[in-house]
């Protein structure tokens, strides 16, 4: 799922309602007539209709996580040492708990790794609308964070459909997210059930907090300590239950 200041907004729209549209398509030629949204007639005009409005309200509940990642990555580390590869191990969670559902990806969501590699800062991304051939174990996901250094190392940022990688400082990439709801998840902060979010971006740390340099410098934009409970959670739960959150609010996924 492309994101303001990522990817062509307009890009996320259009794949959407071309998804949506082919999916109707195809129900018409297996199954004429079937009412496919139950509340729908079968008048091929009344199906774009509801096919572009719900594009546009895909488009205004996108969620993004941004995960700083304290440890660096280094390019060619072993798949058999993923916890010693920069806690590839725990990235790779974070990118299951952002993305996946039992049987299926979430196309309303992405996941972005902020990590160092060879003294650099990076952002590999995965944007649930469009990956392929990604699969939800760990050892799978971390094949292709190694597969983002690989791509970096010969100068390209697409590592395959729905995951990118780019040179780019951390700050620089929150601040691609104006206009939208930037959350700091925290213990402490503001109830997430009594707080409005709208198209959210959430800013967490791996297995230790973001550094208090980075820390200072994102509470000087315009963002919110929000909270999914009191206890201390794992990264990867913590980004479950936001993301559970946001469930309950918008309604059943892909409705």
């Amino acid at each position: 799922m492309p994101v303001v200041g990522v990817e062509p907004t307009i890009s996320t729209f259009l794949s959407y309602v071309i998804g949506k549209a082919s999916k109707l398509i195809n129900a018409y030629e297996h199954r004429p007539g079937l009412d496919l949204s139950g509340a729908l007639t079968t008048k091929p005009h009344r199906q774009w209709i509801y096919v572009i409005f719900k594009g546009l309200n895909h488009l205004s509940n996108m969620r993004d996580f941004v995960i700083w990642a304290n440890k660096p990555l280094q390019p060619g580390f072993s798949l058999n040492d993923l916890p010693g590869a920069g806690r590839a191990d725990l990235l790779a969670r974070c990118v299951n708990a952002g993305l996946w559902l039992s049987h299926g990806v979430r196309d309303d969501a992405a996941v972005h790794i902020s990590v160092e590699s060879n003294g650099e800062r990076l952002v590999i991304s995965f944007f649930g609308g469009k990956i392929r051939r990604v699969s939800p174990d760990e050892r799978n996901i971390g094949s292709w964070l190694k597969m983002a250094l690989e791509c970096l190392a010969e100068n390209k940022e697409r590592v395959q459909e729905g995951v990118t990688v780019k040179k780019k400082d951390f700050l620089t990439f929150i601040k691609s997210f104006a206009g939208r709801d930037i959350i700091i998840l925290k213990e402490d902060g503001t109830d997430i059930r009594s707080t409005t979010l709208k198209n959210p971006v959430f800013i967490l740390g791996d297995h230790l907090d973001l550094p208090e340099d980075i820390m200072a410098e994102i509470k000087k934009l315009k963002v919110k300590e929000v909270s999914v409970g009191s206890v201390s959670l794992l990264a990867s739960h913590a980004i479950t239950v936001a993301n559970n959150e946001m469930d309950r609010l918008d309604g059943p996924e892909g409705t």
